[in-house]
């Protein structure tokens, strides 16, 4: 039986060509075993969509924090020193403090459109595509036994969390780079105010 599943449309649907996934050698008794195995293929794929919503949400919420500060001390800053007075020291400072922001803004970015660092949108999987499913079950010579379809379910969920896997680990590279960025700004535009305010 092959197990390559089929995308359309960020969904897994099912294999093609292949009416009773029930393979070899499968143990219609250890149906709960079976049951375990998709429940945790499940849990971890719900897991990764949870870790991409969390990491979104915290990164808007950073994203407005950081902007409204950087605003309030880059604003201070470039007020309180007066135009004759800014020697290289403030240009270095101010310089890094605006890329450190523009740092954060494109990973930021980067972050809610689920990317690893380039400038598309995520392909992520979570959902199976159903009418497949039901047209898998309901289908075919033989009908698969609960077992059986507990256990191909649990190789869907398997191959969807493989594909998502590398995407979430550049996403969450990305929401490092935010965080780190971030703060970085917030740092040198207080270090410009302290050392030149």
């Amino acid at each position: 039986m092959s197990t390559k599943s089929v995308v359309q449309g960020g969904r897994v649907a099912a294999m093609e060509g292949d009416a009773d996934p029930t393979p070899l050698r499968i143990r219609p008794d250890r149906e709960d075993i079976y049951d375990e195995i998709r429940d945790e293929q499940r849990r971890e794929l719900a897991g990764q969509r949870a870790e991409l919503d969390s990491m979104r949400t915290r990164t808007s919420q950073f994203l407005a924090f950081v902007g409204s500060a950087s605003a309030f001390l880059a604003g201070t800053g470039l007020t309180s020193v007066e135009q004759g007075s800014r020697d290289a020291v403030f240009f270095v400072l101010a310089g890094l403090a605006t890329a450190g922001f523009a740092s954060l803004a494109y990973f930021g970015i980067m972050v809610l459109l689920g990317s690893g660092g380039l400038p598309r949108v995520g392909e992520f999987q979570f959902y199976v595509d159903s009418p497949k499913l039901l047209k898998k079950a309901e289908t075919g010579e033989k009908a698969p036994s609960k077992a059986a379809f507990s256990r191909y379910m649990a190789r869907v969920y398997e191959a969807m969390v493989e594909h998502n896997d590398p995407q979430v680990s550049r996403v969450r590279r990305s929401y490092i780079i935010a965080l780190a960025s971030g703060a970085a700004t917030l740092s040198l535009w207080s270090v410009l105010l302290w050392v030149r305010g």
